[in-house]
């Protein structure tokens, strides 16, 4: 990390960690490093309501192939991909609900519909057909739609489908530090909110800071990913792992040093965290007879 002083959380992309794991960020700890780790399950369980939202401001005609050149369908081959697996996989009833946000003034929705996954291959996903393409982009209507439309559900996994240019942002940090603190103390199911990033000028910086924002919640409700990036369809559930399941029946970690800094003896679960001195460039997980090594240096820190 070649001795970093962080002041944030920084998060490796998907195209930076190695594919066993889900997801691998780190924090200052004191003197050292805090990194954690998820590893990607292959089983997720079923029983969820989940909903995609498709952003609809004026800055993403192009990434839907509406611009002056004919561009790809950036939007529709990606939201095909999600809406698919959603409805196969994990939805209760087998549909995913899906609205056009960000429309005409900007805080106007258009619901798409219920989408079973027979419906995703032909599924036309060009734009809104009755609102405009909004003049700003708010994304707590669209939030809202999702959170106080489905308060009953035992657990809500929702898709944001974005370039990332968030009019309302500051409104909706609020909104979610709220409901994190509701979440917290039980007042309401949980829910995991995903941020992807879709198109050619895609603003990471405010998909980064909801992404941290459990750093001063303690709840992580966000998690963002760079459509281009992802590896696999998998990528979604990288924070949605079950803790109480074990993955490995032992397993090490060393530093760069190749010093072992933890042991599971009882066991490897889902999420990890462990301290490391704040000059390791690296770490390594060692797991049924292999040593797999994960960088910790970032091209694209915070």
């Amino acid at each position: 990390m070649n001795a970093l002083h962080l002041t944030k959380k920084v998060t490796l992309s998907s195209a930076e960690i190695n594919p066993i794991f889900g997801k691998v960020f780190y924090q200052s700890a004191g003197s050292d490093v805090e990194v954690t780790f998820t590893i990607l399950m292959p089983r997720i369980s079923e029983g969820w309501k989940t909903g995609v939202a498709l952003d609809a401001s004026q800055s993403m005609k192009s990434a839907y192939g509406k611009s002056s050149k004919p561009t790809e369908n950036l939007v529709e081959m990606e939201a095909r991909k999600f809406l698919y697996y959603l409805a196969d996989r994990l939805d209760a009833e087998g549909q995913t609900t899906t609205i056009y946000w960000a429309c005409s003034g900007g805080r106007e929705l258009e619901v798409l519909g219920d989408i079973q996954a027979s419906q995703c291959r032909i599924l036309k996903i060009e734009g809104p057909l009755e609102a405009d393409f909004g003049s700003v982009t708010n994304l707590l209507p669209a939030l809202r739609y999702f959170v106080e439309g489905f308060p009953n559900a035992s657990n809500g996994i929702y898709l944001f489908v974005t370039d990332g240019r968030i009019n309302d942002f500051l409104e909706v940090k609020e909104y979610c530090i709220n409901l994190s603190k509701q979440i917290m103390s039980g007042k309401r199911n949980p829910i995991k909110c995903v941020l992807i990033g879709v198109g050619e000028k895609i603003d990471t910086r405010q998909l980064q800071y909801l992404d941290n924002l459990d750093v001063v919640t303690g709840f992580d409700l966000w998690d963002y990913h760079v459509a281009k990036d992802m590896r696999e369809t998998t990528d979604i559930f990288a924070e949605l792992v079950d803790e109480s399941v074990m993955v490995a029946p032992v397993a090490a970690i060393y530093d760069d040093q190749n010093t072992i800094i933890k042991q599971f003896t009882d066991g490897l679960p889902g999420r990890v965290s462990f301290l490391i001195r704040d000059s390791s460039s690296f770490f390594e997980l060692e797991v049924a007879g292999q040593r797999i090594r994960q960088s910790l240096l970032t091209s694209t820190p915070g």
